[in-house]
This record gives structure tokens, C-alpha cells and sequence, in this order.
């Protein structure tokens, strides 16, 4: 028998059992993988902004997805903005003579589904110093993402996103806790 013959040979006997290993059954199993959930370090944030952020346990200021309007309506220690109203509660902070912050709970049903944080700093360069002092503790207390942070709080994940705008009125800083869908 030749080399070549052999060869031959040889390349269709592993090619027929390469197709009848093979399997015709094209149904796919599902694998349920547990990720770690991530972080929520309960740090102490920056002095500029221990007042918005104490106590620093929860999502935000004590609070955390599991929180009705009517306890965060109790216990929120700033002072209330808007009539009392189920779906949303606004409160403000003022963080020194010159400037001051807006919470808002969005809720759903009975439960929290996102908290914004509207700072309104005295000047460009204050609202600056605001952002980078929020990225800085975000970096830390979460876990960074391209565009945004992402946390966890009693099992459920959340995310952080922050902007840095310029309006008519002045500059603001905004950051937005949303829990993701479950």
C-alpha cells in the first residue's frame, strides 16, 4: 500500500468519525452561573459631600430598594420639597450657604426603583470639584463600568450613573441610583 493510499485512507476514516461523533441533537442546555454580586462598600465619602451621603449605610442616606415612601417620608432628615405624593418624594439639602441638593425617591408600586441626586453647586469650578469627588468615592465604592457603576444592596444589583451639566440657571451635578429589573 502506498503512502498516498494510506493517507487517503487515513483522512476518511477520521473524517467519517469526526461526523458520527458528532451529535444530531441540537438542543441547547441552559447553565445557571451565580456572579458575585457587586460591591456597595460602605465607606466614608469625601467631607464635601458627608452631609448628602450620612448614614452611609443603604443604597443612599439609610435607604435601601426594600424602603416604602412612607418610611423614607419618616425618616428622610432633609427637608421635604413637594406635597407628599405615593410615587415620588423630593426633599432638599443645603450643603452650605451657597449651595444646596434635591433628592428624589421614584418608587414602584410599594417599593424604591430610583433615587437622583440634583447637586446645585455655587459655580463652574465648585460643580467640578463636586463630579470628580463623586467619580473618586464611586470609584471605590462600586464597581466601574464603561459609562457608569454598578452595586448591590440586600441581593439586589443596581446602577450609578453621574452627569455634569450647565443650564440657564447655573451648573448641577446629577447621579441617579436605579435598580435594575428583577
Amino acid at each position: 500500500m502506498s503512502k498516498n493510499t494510506l493517507f487517503t485512507l487515513l483522512s476518511l476514516f477520521l473524517t467519517a468519525g469526526f461526523f458520527a461523533c458528532q451529535n444530531d441533537n441540537n438542543e441547547t442546555q441552559e447553565v445557571e452561573i451565580s456572579l458575585p454580586l457587586p460591591p456597595n462598600n460602605q465607606i466614608a465619602p469625601p467631607a464635601e459631600l458627608d452631609t448628602i451621603f450620612k448614614p452611609i449605610n443603604g443604597v443612599v442616606r439609610g435607604f435601601d430598594w426594600s424602603t416604602t415612601a412612607d418610611d423614607i417620608q419618616a425618616k428622610e432628615t432633609a427637608s421635604p420639597v413637594e406635597e407628599a405624593d405615593q410615587n415620588k418624594k423630593v426633599f432638599t439639602i443645603d450643603l452650605n450657604e451657597n449651595e444646596f441638593a434635591d433628592i428624589t425617591y421614584q418608587f414602584q408600586g410599594d417599593s424604591l426603583a430610583s433615587i437622583q441626586l440634583d447637586i446645585y453647586p455655587a459655580d463652574e469650578a465648585a460643580a467640578q470639584m463636586y463630579a470628580g469627588n463623586l467619580k473618586s468615592f464611586f470609584n471605590v465604592k462600586y464597581k466601574k463600568r464603561a459609562e457608569l457603576w454598578e452595586g448591590s444592596e440586600n441581593g439586589k444589583i443596581f446602577t450609578v450613573f453621574l452627569t455634569e451639566k450647565n443650564s440657564d440657571a447655573g451648573p448641577f451635578v446629577t447621579v441617579i441610583w436605579e435598580r435594575e429589573g428583577e
